[in-house]
């Protein structure tokens, strides 16, 4: 959602029209002291729109703006370069968070040092991320998650079955953690003949990622167990949410509705899982599996097209430079197709 800049006495409306601050609070003061530093009405249109895609990261991972740490300014680049945001781009979001915590310093809003500063060079151009899983190790990741629904415990189970749908559901469809985590139950329909996920894309955009019949029968099984647990879950409430040991399992809730898990929470998810098939130690876990989506897509196919499209790229350079990592980059160089005519 773009974000337009009012005049300089009301520049947090479109902050608090959104839900995202409370005008007379820490964080709303903290935040009209680092607007009204600027000049350029365009500039505050921009630091506007940043500052809204950071609080929407905090909503997202559950955590309060002012009780925000250097591990969630680490999710948040992550997640910043997961939705392809160019690196200086990047740069700019982190330097306008910065500047935030700057000013609640400067006003006793935040305590410590500013979680934002000296997190590491972002570096521009393509970034050299982990090869993708190949086929089978994709295989043995899912046959692993699966394994565990037949535990005798129903939270254990059902928490199992749970996380068997969210890694199959990135693998297949290249989602995002972040619009993983918003999904709703409702946003599972019926389109056309198909059946679909809606999520809210990068930039806010509404999307859909189509299921095919294995994600369908998945789906199908997750909502079922949930019923047969005693689990009422709502058209409003996440479709992924914690899931307790017990019978009946105990389920987070924050102001009477059901809490849903948090891109942290998905990322430690997919490392957990990682590790079962000897993959671990990766900050960004979730980011990998949707590496590993796109480059399946391309391996499959040779289609860039087709790959772009499942990542949901507006350009192909970014869907080559960031995503399609081969297992074995090696395999298939240059090299190998330089072919000079032989002498006597």
């Amino acid at each position: 959602m773009a974000i337009k800049p009012t005049p300089k006495s009301s520049r947090l409306d479109p902050l608090i029209d959104a839900g995202l601050i409370v005008a007379d609070s820490p964080l709303g003061r903290s935040i009209a002291g680092m607007l009204n530093t600027l000049h350029s009405e365009g500039s505050v249109g921009t630091y506007l729109a940043d500052v809204a895609t950071y609080l929407r990261f905090c909503h997202t991972a559950g955590v309060e703006p002012l009780q925000a740490d250097r591990d969630h300014l680490q999710a948040y680049l992550a997640e910043t370069d997961d939705r392809g945001y160019a690196p200086d781009t990047r740069r700019r979001m982190l330097s306008v968070v910065r500047r935030v915590y700057d000013e609640a310093i400067e006003r006793d809003a935040y305590a410590g040092k500013n979680p934002a500063g000296h997190l590491g060079r972002i570096k521009g151009g393509a970034r050299h991320g982990e090869a993708a899983l190949t086929a089978d190790e994709v295989a043995s990741l899912l046959a692993n998650a699966e394994a565990r629904i037949a535990d005798p415990d129903t939270g254990t189970a059902l928490r199992a079955r749970r996380d068997h749908l969210l890694l199959s559901i990135m693998v297949f469809t290249a989602v995002r953690a972040a619009e993983l985590a918003g999904i709703e139950r409702g946003d599972v329909r019926r389109h056309g003949e198909y059946t679909v996920i809606a999520i809210t894309g990068k930039g806010d955009e509404p999307d859909v990622m189509k299921l095919n019949e294995s994600l369908e029968r998945l789906v199908r099984a997750y909502l079922d167990a949930l019923d047969a647990a005693g689990i009422a879950v709502a058209a409003d409430d996440p479709l992924f949410f914690g899931i307790g040991r017990g019978t009946p399992p105990h389920i987070e809730r924050r102001a009477g509705r059901i809490a849903p898990l948090t891109t942290r929470s998905i990322g430690r998810i997919v490392d957990e899982s990682l590790k079962t098939i000897g993959r671990d130690g990766h900050r960004s876990a979730a980011h990998l599996l949707r590496r590993t989506s796109v480059t399946l897509v391309y391996q499959a196919t040779g289609d860039l097209l087709m790959a772009q499209r499942q990542a949901r790229h507006k350009n192909t350079a970014t869907t080559v430079e960031h995503y399609i990592k081969e297992a074995d980059a090696l395999r298939d160089t240059g090299i190998d197709h330089i072919r000079l005519p032989k002498h006597d």
